[in-house]
């Protein structure tokens, strides 16, 4: 960059240093100025691109983590970061950054040093939904652009949710449960882990895609939202698998379907909703590692292939689908396609006039 610097600013004093403010003079002037500029950019950008491919990394590595520790975000990050560590030979450091749902965290990440030393583990919530529940809610725009800010690098894993009701509940199917939504607009309620969360927003879509009205009932969490489920105080929620197992397994609620477009291999026998009456539905949440914009593209490769090395594992993959994730990785393209994707169609819901978050 200090060469195309230094070359910029001497055509610009010998050949523009007039005032052109018009003519063919003038945009010579400014084409020169920019080939130039460019020319200079790639050759340091070259350079600069061996010494990465054989340095990278020579100090620990920062991954932000913008949720706090001990919770299942933080959880995978340390399983997988465990293993990318002996892989680049450096330390992974994990940073808990929380707050703002996850904002906060991503946005160090955004406006972090492009160089590879400061990574995050980001996830649909502040990486793909939060954009266009900020704008319904007529709430000031994010202070990074999920699309333009970041620099994918790995998926690691995909987290679908489950629509459960109370046991005692006469919808036993995706199908009954419609029914008496359509036989009862607006009585029917779902719980969810708070306004533009992901639980909430999936509870959306699918009012949205079963043309119903169901009534949405926020929490501070998954644990007040579920305890309501059983007091029959709520009739349905989109959980996770994680927050949902005890129940399952103690038969208090029931799993009609899981929002993923196929069955979870922890729960065969559940269908997912795109096998009901609500075909090609899918509501997936997802977790992966994110550069800032403008990272090495070496510095994004090599990371790259530690993580899918990692996440690979044996006893990594074991440790996700405890928990209720689906290992899915993917490389640093297709992961800033699916998030391209993601933004689009949660922007698209939210400008759907039924949908109202307030």
């Amino acid at each position: 960059m200090a060469i195309g610097n230094r070359l910029e600013t001497e055509v610009y004093r010998r050949g523009c240093q007039r005032k052109p403010t018009r003519g063919r003079f003038a945009n010579a002037c400014r084409h020169i100025v920019k080939a130039v500029f460019t020319c200079g950019w790639c050759a340091s950008t070259l350079v600069a691109g061996g010494a990465w491919a054989t340095d990278y990394p020579d100090r620990p590595v920062r991954m932000v983590v913008p949720y706090p520790a001990g919770g299942t975000t933080d959880i995978i990050a340390r399983v997988l970061m465990s293993k990318v560590s002996t892989g680049l030979g450096q330390p992974v450091v994990l940073l808990n950054r929380p707050g703002a749902s996850g904002e906060l965290g991503m946005d160090i990440v955004a406006h972090s040093r492009p160089d590879g030393y400061t990574v995050g583990f980001g996830n649909n919530g502040p990486n793909a939904i939060a954009p266009s529940v900020r704008e319904k809610l007529g709430q000031q725009k994010l202070a990074y652009d999920p699309v333009r800010d970041f620099q994918p690098v790995a998926l690691v894993a995909e987290q679908p949710l489950i629509l459960v009701v109370n046991a005692s509940s006469p919808a036993k199917t995706v199908n009954d449960f419609v029914r008496e939504a359509m036989a009862h607009p607006g009585a029917i309620s779902f719980g969810s882990t708070g306004i533009g969360s992901f639980s909430h927003v999936t509870g959306e879509l699918f009012a949205t895609a079963a043309n119903v009205k169901l009534v949405h009932v926020p929490y501070k969490g998954a644990p007040e939202a579920l305890q309501d489920l059983l007091a029959g105080r709520i009739n349905s929620m989109f959980a996770t698998y994680l927050d949902a197992s005890p129940y399952l397994k103690s038969g208090k609620v029931i799993a009609l379907a899981v929002s993923s477009i196929n069955r979870l291999p922890f729960l065969p026998e559940v269908p997912a909703i795109a096998e009901t009456a609500i075909p090609r539905f899918s509501a997936v949440g997802w977790f992966g590692v994110l550069a800032p914009a403008g990272t090495p593209r070496v510095v994004v490769e090599r990371l790259h292939q530690q993580i899918a090395t990692a996440a690979s594992l044996p006893d990594v993959r074991e440790k996700l689908l405890s928990l209720g994730f689906i290992p899915a990785v993917s490389g640093p393209d297709q992961f800033a396609n699916r998030i391209k994707t993601d933004v689009a169609k949660w922007d698209a819901l939210m400008k759907q006039p039924n949908v109202n978050l307030n």
